[in-house]
């Protein structure tokens, strides 16, 4: 059975791809961000994430540093505080369902991976409320509340 990290780092090209497709679908990014910009570091993270699997590890240093300068570009690019939440649940799923076509759906490191992904929401959500509050920008659009009850909905 291939394990979650070696699935990672080689359908990576998939998962880029299918995330910056399903944050065009459910409308999360603003309208004349390029396909660069939305998948942003999400390259790098994934290698962090790897890493992190391999050496058992959830609190991976470098995949939180990432996690935090992401949030740090969404706030900076436009987004609202739903739809940085919402491209992290479109990683999860994106990254288990391709898990699963490849047959590498381990528990245990489900859980880890799992865990490093709430982890680096906190990290990316912390630095994008401190950067909103920083530039006085609005952390919700009603845009994204209908987005957010799409993808709420879209539980596959």
């Amino acid at each position: 059975m291939p394990t979650l990290d070696s699935i990672l780092e080689q359908k990576r090209s998939l998962i880029l791809e299918t995330f910056v497709s399903e944050v065009r679908v459910y409308r999360l990014a603003p309208a004349q961000r390029t396909n660069m910009e939305i998948a942003d570091r999400l390259d790098d993270y994934l290698n962090a994430v790897v890493g992190a699997l391999r050496r058992g590890h959830s609190k991976d240093p470098e995949a939180l540093h990432i996690a935090a300068a992401h949030g740090e570009q969404r706030a900076r690019i436009g987004y609202d505080v739903i739809a940085l939440v919402g491209e992290f649940g479109i990683l999860r799923f994106t990254a288990v369902e391709v898990a699963r076509q490849n047959n590498a759906l381990n528990v245990t490191e489900m859980e880890r991976f799992c865990e490093i992904l709430h982890l680096s929401l906190l990290a990316a959500l912390t630095r994008f409320v401190v950067s909103s509050d920083a530039h006085g920008k609005t952390m919700v659009t009603g845009a994204h509340l209908s987005a957010a009850a799409a993808l709420a909905g879209a539980q596959r």
